[in-house]
């Protein structure tokens, strides 16, 4: 052994743990912008825990209740950690935790230490990565299963196929496709993948099939059991599915023009997105060419074209189904980390090309224009209900509000002992009273002789205060992005 081999093996060792370290961000990335309870679906998920946990097996009215790879995860958690916001987060930052290690280690695989650390820079930064990580969503555990099933499927393109793994995809899909319906797209890219014969033989793809339709044909077999039909998911779905339109309901676009190409106007203009759409998916663009053209390792090329069909398949069809799917970001979270994953791959790719500069200034665009995204989120989503929840835990007596915030503040007021002390009647003179400003119909409003109690306003972020005194000078829709977002609440003594 010569003495430069045990230096050149720490240093190996050494940037072996960068990707890890790497990683290492992202909790405390989900520290900094916290999202947590927010009073929609998470709620719904959270009450048919609940019933699973006082009548197991529980066989819910609702396609929320349904999704049990989630409404499961948060019955274990409750019962494990108790009725709390710290139950109610755990199972999604579990998921989470999983997708990014499956990922870490199909990068390390693919592309070497390098690709790994750069691609897990623009992932664990990703603003729709770190704000759906950290509630209750859907989202985070169906790309888990999602990812977790490609990963195994690209295993098994770089090594030969073989039944059992490849059957394994396909029950991975299936539980993707049983956590939400929208992993049909998912699976529609499989599908593309077969068309093109790529990876293997096409008769291993019938294996993956059985296994999904084996996980479904499962899933069936319990439902027909318990309630008579084995399409109960189906029945409950489809009664959940209104037809929209897209010039009524879209979230994720200030300005409609069209169905066809609203998703590529939300893609450029969402801060969700970033600069992805203007940075990211031209350096995907610019990989995949590299890999028409023979320029990337077989391992990259072929993690290239799963994620580019992946993402693309997925994009095409979310966007396309604009009767059944509102335009919001969350839909296309997955697309959203393809490309954060193709972007890191095509960095390095372009500074081995002698274009270092270059991808180092991409680079850093990408994951500064994400952090900014992230400070630019609302994330007191339930300021009022919080303060609600903190303020009844310190005052005593009882508390009346509206139904609004009355209603959303169930969880909040459990969680902290005091639901008992908060009603949503009429008060009569005396009482106290809890004016929510953002509370929508408010009935009640304050009187000349009614007496401030307390008050409650959300802390200034960093660039709130830094920008505040610019305020007058911002045009009012960049503002409404970085306010506070929330007025306070205030508690009155009813005069």
């Amino acid at each position: 052994m010569t003495p430069s081999e045990p230096a050149a093996r720490a240093t190996t060792r050494s940037a072996n743990l960068v990707p890890w370290i790497v990683l290492l961000t992202f909790p405390v990335l989900l520290w900094q912008f916290w999202v947590g309870f927010i009073a929609s679906d998470d709620a719904i998920y959270w009450e048919a825990a609940g019933a699973t946990l006082a009548h197991f097996p529980s066989i819910g009215h609702a396609h929320w209740a349904l999704r049990y790879t989630l409404v499961l995860s948060l019955a274990a958690s409750r019962a494990v950690l108790g009725d709390s916001l710290t139950a109610l987060t755990v199972p999604g930052l579990l998921y989470a935790a999983g997708t990014l290690v499956v990922l870490a280690f199909w990068l390390r695989r693919a592309g070497g230490v390098a690709t790994a650390s750069v691609a897990l820079a623009l992932l664990v930064t990703n603003p729709l990565m770190i704000l759906w990580s950290s509630t209750a969503t859907i989202d985070i555990v169906e790309i888990f299963f999602i990812f977790a099933a490609f990963a195994l499927y690209a295993r098994i393109v770089a090594s030969g196929p073989r039944f059992w793994p490849v059957f394994a995809v396909g029950v991975l899909m299936g539980l993707a496709y049983m956590s939400r319906e929208t992993s049909a797209f998912g699976v529609a890219a499989l599908g593309v993948l077969f068309l093109a014969g790529f990876g293997f033989a096409r008769r291993w793809y019938f294996a993956i099939a059985l296994g999904f339709f084996l996980s479904l044909g499962a899933e069936f077999g319990f439902f027909g059991v318990m309630t008579g039909n084995p399409l109960y998911r189906m029945l409950i779905s489809s009664h959940a599915e209104n037809p929209m339109t897209r010039w009524i309901f879209a979230s994720g676009v200030r300005f409609l023009i069209h169905p066809a190409i609203d998703p590529v106007v939300m893609l450029l203009s969402n801060h969700y997105f970033a600069l992805q759409a203007w940075i990211g998916v031209p350096l995907t663009v610019w990989l995949i060419r590299q890999g028409r053209n023979g320029r990337l390792a077989a391992p990259l090329r072929q993690m290239t074209v799963i994620l580019a069909t992946l993402g693309l398949t997925w994009a095409v069809m979310a966007g396309g189904l604009w009767t059944k799917l509102a335009l919001i970001p969350r839909y296309f979270i997955l697309p959203s980390l393809s490309v954060s994953l193709l972007a890191g791959i095509a960095l390095v790719h372009l500074a081995r090309t002698g274009q270092r500069r270059r991808a180092i200034i991409l680079g850093v665009l990408l994951v500064l224009a994400n952090l900014v995204a992230l400070t630019l989120e609302n994330r007191n989503f339930r300021f009022g209900e919080w303060a609600l929840a903190d303020i009844a835990a310190t005052t005593p007596g009882i508390i009346h509000t509206d139904p609004e915030t009355f209603g959303r503040a169930a969880l909040p007021l459990q969680w902290r002992g005091v639901a008992g002390q908060v009603v949503d009647t009429t008060p009569v003179q005396g009482d106290l009273y809890l004016v929510n400003p953002v509370a929508p119909d408010q009935v009640v409003r304050p009187g000349l002789g009614w007496v401030v109690v307390a008050t409650r306003a959300p802390a200034a972020t960093w660039l709130q205060s830094l920008l505040s005194r610019f305020a007058g000078h911002i045009p009012t829709p960049i503002w409404e992005k970085i306010g506070p977002r929330h007025p306070g609440v205030t508690l009155y003594r009813v005069g």
